[in-house]
């Protein structure tokens, strides 16, 4: 039988490299991820599609930011090699972007979903190993066995009961007796308020619509139904707005989980009470295991026309929630690495694209014209 060696192609090196800024024991991690892999099947050659963007250091910001890691997922759906629509304001404009969370993924985030898979029964798992294999479910996938593994003292933790139709995704139980029922969304379609800010506005029901048709209506005695919303951008007040809107409209739905790609998790609810028990369930976030800053490169082209058709249309009237929204963020201990935040950003240049619609870019730092 053939060795294999570790970091035998550049893909594996560039797994090192990223694994080494973040382990003490880079090869032995590497060693336990492509044990991983072998125990599940991806829609792609994973080492094949690792990449590496540098950014370099500019007047005023001589030390750079560190290099960002990531793997292309091919026909996930999203993508710049997309027709964006005439309409710069229709809905489907989203899906015109590449970036993290829509057509890349984090190889750290991937790394602790396959090890917590691990750990669960099989027959709990087979769902999820089958949507890991699917290029667009994959990445949604990774973010919901990410969110099983959160809770403290569980007595057990399973996939939801099976019925005629899709149900929610997690039944945790507690040696309590209580049990939470958990349906996990990564938010893909809100990226652009990274760029928008208080400007950009969803659809009602953007949130929680589809998610509280798979939660139990009303609630079961002794459960509490909880969504879990993993998204692109951090928590500020617009989306505090909005998360408490969801929930007045969605009253089966008794807590909102959100977690920033880079952030640590909050707790929403209309119930103080509920608020503080579901946090309390939650185990103390460790030191960042992933990376510190996660892009999404959009065309500014695009953002401009959209920019003037906002400004054309008549401004819409903010909807107030009527009621009071509780917020508990949960305790996480300190970055074991602090990183300075860029003076101003960084832009990306379109160099070529693959075949498969995989966007090459080239990092241009401030001060140039390019």
């Amino acid at each position: 039988m053939s060795q294999h060696w570790i970091g035998a192609n550049i893909g594996e090196t560039l797994l090192l490299e990223c694994l080494a800024l973040y382990s003490e024991d880079p090869c032995g991690e590497l060693a336990k991820l492509l044990a991983s892999l072998k125990r599940v099947s991806l829609p792609f050659r994973f080492s094949s599609q690792i990449r590496k963007v540098e950014y370099p250091g500019y007047p005023t910001f001589e030390c750079g930011m560190p290099p960002s890691f990531y793997y292309f997922v091919p026909d996930s759906g999203w993508g710049s090699q997309r027709n964006p629509p005439t309409d710069p304001m229709h809905p489907n404009a989203v899906y015109c972007t590449d970036g993290f969370g829509l057509n890349f993924g984090c190889p750290l985030r991937l790394k602790s979903a396959l090890e917590i898979l691990s750990t669960l029964p099989s027959v709990t798992t087979s769902e999820c190993r089958r949507e890991l294999s699917l290029p667009t479910k994959h990445l949604d996938t990774v973010e919901e066995i990410l969110w099983s593994d959160i809770w403290s003292n569980t007595a057990k933790i399973e996939r939801a009961e099976n019925s005629p139709h899709k149900t929610h995704d997690w039944k945790v139980m507690f040696s309590d007796n209580l049990i939470i029922r958990q349906e996990c969304k990564l938010r893909k379609a809100l990226w652009p308020r990274l760029t928008d800010g208080p400007s950009f506005q969803p659809f009602s029901g953007f949130l929680l619509g589809k998610a509280s048709t798979q939660l139990p209506n009303p609630p079961e005695q002794h459960s509490v139904n909880v969504v879990s919303v993993t998204g692109l951008a951090e928590v500020d007040d617009d989306l505090r707005r909005l998360i408490s809107l969801e929930l007045e409209n969605h009253s089966n739905v008794e807590a909102v989980l959100y977690r920033a790609y880079a952030g640590g998790i909050t707790v929403f609810s209309l119930s103080e009470q509920i608020a503080f028990e579901i946090c309390s369930r939650i185990k103390v976030e460790p030191s960042p295991q992933f990376q510190p800053f996660y892009f999404i490169p959009f065309n500014r082209a695009e953002r401009q026309r959209a920019q003037t058709a906002q400004k054309a249309a008549p401004n819409p009237k903010l909807e107030q929630p009527n009621k009071k929204l509780f917020s508990r963020p949960v305790p996480s201990l300190p970055p074991k690495q602090q990183f300075l935040t860029p003076c101003l950003p960084y832009r990306k240049k379109l160099i070529d694209r693959a075949g498969d619609g995989e966007p090459r870019f080239e990092v241009v730092v401030p001060y140039l014209k390019k």
